[in-house]
């Protein structure tokens, strides 16, 4: 394909995939991500890392699938809408736009070995002299009144916003788990899942001022794995995941080919880049503990759970997709320059982070002591730690792409390097949920802050971010070992200006200048005011086996018959025992007293 000059098409594939990279790399809650796993977890503004209580643990703590029971099977469907403004302001200053501040930057290889290749440079206070307009004023002057006077969209004025068009994002997962009591044998667990983290949309107006950021952009990721943990009782889990990761994007966006650095879209070149690795590995491993049941004082849990980093090549092609009409007429059909594109890719490289999550947790599933289970509770605290600043660069190289200039020798381009320097953050959490008749009915809350993973330097429009604050709120309902739960969750981003500190530039295909001239093309196209926010719908459905279709351990018990007694025979009758006759005792005859005869007078007149 015929094309302007070597220094056109070295910069139009190197910028366009550095940037579409950028976008690529994907992730974390608080430089990608958004929210936490799960309609449950984002209802209690991701405190939910302890005992998530289904098969979400694989995600957040591995060691907790040994509490998920039975074998369960989780779909989860997350819409994501992304409300985002930006108003472009150089702040009303000469040359604001232009960079002021010499940007030098040299970093490692991945094992963090020198690489001079690694460096990025821009110098500072060299804004390009150029063609005056009829009122005698510059036409190149950088400031808010004079970039882009060339009738071109690029003029902003530091009032006009543009905004996300984007719509929703759905996100779908999948868990499923198997714990061993469903066979009666207690303590281990097995998980499996395919499941993208959360993040939002983008798509902004090809001629407005984020054209040379991005104009539009489709993420990919997608983890997919096996999940083991063991139980030691009620109080001590252990558990891990190996983890695989497909990484992929398709993005658009604009360079310039002003050869004054003006910003006029009759330059631009759009460009489309799209790209996939896949079989990433990764894991996460976790902990449990319940020192509550050892100390009698009922569930007092507390985990922790550390997702490993990931180390990324993202491999895709190159499309340019249509030039500015100045551009078309002075290089292209001209036939100044042409490029062989043929089979042509560019291959990023960079790190992602690994978190570290640690939660405690309190809670009763009988508030009353009755054992009927009416009211129960749980409220968890959450702290994860995430080290962003493992992002600190992307590095671009280019295969089977080459140029030549009036029919030369073809040249390949050189590697390109796009700075990040991302810094590491920190999420505090808090949240609970209110259990109602044996769980049959929940109600969660909860709320998080979170600082910003992206510093003033580099933040942009490709991925909008800064401290933020949620909150949270769902409901969950079972039925017959069937859960639906439902969570909502809105974040605040707090609004960000960024001034001269900052270090994104239009990718000017002409840097360096032409041949005879001097000085700087690349403008800052970051600097201004950023407001945005999300919010967020989940809605999820755990079938529970062996509750909801009666078989492994939670099956009914049938009462089993006692042992069968032997029959018993007819009762014989029993003559009654003959006493022998007892003879009357027989007394002695008694002879009859004889009386004697009373005294005579006879005989007492004698005496």
């Amino acid at each position: 394909m015929p094309i302007k000059s070597s220094r056109v098409v070295s910069v139009i594939a190197a910028v366009a995939a550095v940037t579409a990279v950028g976008g690529a790399s994907k992730a974390g809650a608080a430089g990608y991500y958004v929210g936490e796993i799960g309609a449950r977890s984002m209802a209690r503004g991701g405190a939910n890392i302890v005992n998530p209580r289904d098969p979400s643990a694989i995600w957040l703590n591995p060691a907790a699938v040994t509490l998920s029971t039975g074998v369960q099977l989780q779909l989860d469907v997350n819409l994501v809408w992304l409300n985002s403004e930006f108003i472009r302001d150089c702040g009303g200053l000469d040359n604001g736009c232009a960079v002021t501040d010499t940007i030098d930057r040299t970093y490692t290889n991945q094992d963090g070995s020198a690489n001079p290749q690694r460096a990025f440079f821009v110098e500072g206070g060299k804004r390009q002299p150029g063609a005056l307009d009829s009122s005698g004023a510059p036409v190149n002057d950088a400031s808010v009144d004079r970039l882009g006077n060339r009738d071109t969209p690029s003029r902003f004025d530091g009032q006009t916003a543009i905004r996300n068009e984007a719509g929703v994002q759905p996100i779908p997962r999948l868990f499923a788990t198997f714990n061993s009591d469903s066979l009666g044998i207690d303590g281990f667990a097995l998980g499996a899942y395919v499941f993208a983290p959360s993040a939002g949309d983008y798509k902004f107006s090809e001629t407005g001022p984020a054209r040379y950021t991005l104009i539009d952009r489709d993420l990919l990721e997608v983890f997919y794995g096996l999940t083991a943990g063991y139980r030691f009782g009620d109080w001590f889990a252990v558990g891990g995941s190996f983890q695989l990761v497909t990484s992929g994007l398709n993005q658009n966006l604009r360079l310039t080919a002003d050869t004054v650095g003006n910003e006029d879209q009759n330059y631009d070149v759009q460009v489309r880049i799209s790209g996939e690795q896949h079989l990433i590995p990764s894991g996460n491993v976790g902990l449990w503990s319940n020192p509550g049941k050892l100390l009698g004082i009922g569930n007092l849990e507390v985990a922790a759970s550390v997702q490993l980093p990931r180390t990324v090549a993202a491999t895709g092609p190159i499309s340019i997709e249509k030039f500015g009409p100045t551009l078309q007429a002075v290089f292209i059909d001209s036939g100044l320059a042409s490029i062989n594109d043929e089979g042509a890719t560019a291959t990023a490289e960079f790190v992602l982070p690994p978190f570290y999550r640690l939660g405690l947790k309190y809670g009763s599933d009988d508030v009353f002591g009755d054992g009927k289970k009416t009211v129960g509770f749980d409220v968890e605290a959450a702290v994860v730690y995430e080290a962003w600043s493992t992002y600190d660069h992307v590095f671009l190289s280019t295969k089977d792409l080459t140029f030549s200039v009036g029919g030369g020798e073809a040249t390949p381009l050189p590697p390109i390097v796009q700075p990040k320097d991302w810094q590491d953050t920190i999420s505090v959490r808090l949240g609970g949920t209110v259990a109602l008749w044996d769980r049959m009915l929940e109600l969660h809350t909860g709320g998080f802050y979170e600082s910003s993973a992206i510093p003033n330097t580099t933040h942009s429009v490709e991925l909008v971010d800064g401290d933020k604050v949620g909150l949270g709120a769902g409901v969950s309902g079972t039925w017959n070992g069937i859960r639906l739960d439902v969570g909502y969750s809105h974040i605040f981003i707090f609004d960000r200006v960024i001034g001269t500190e900052s270090i994104v530039t239009a990718g000017n295909v002409v840097v360096p200048p032409p041949i005879g001239a001097e000085g700087e093309l690349r403008t800052r196209i970051a600097m201004g005011s950023y407001k945005a926010s999300y919010d967020m719908l989940n809605v999820g459905l755990t079938v529970a086996f062996d509750d909801a279709f009666n078989f492994g351990v939670h099956t009914p018990k049938a009462e089993l018959p006692g042992p069968v007694a032997a029959p018993v025979e007819p009762a014989v009758p029993v003559e009654p025992a003959v006493e022998p006759a007892v003879e009357p005792a027989v007394e002695p005859a008694v002879e009859p007293a004889v009386e004697a005869p009373a005294p005579s007078l006879l005989r007492l007149s004698r005496l």
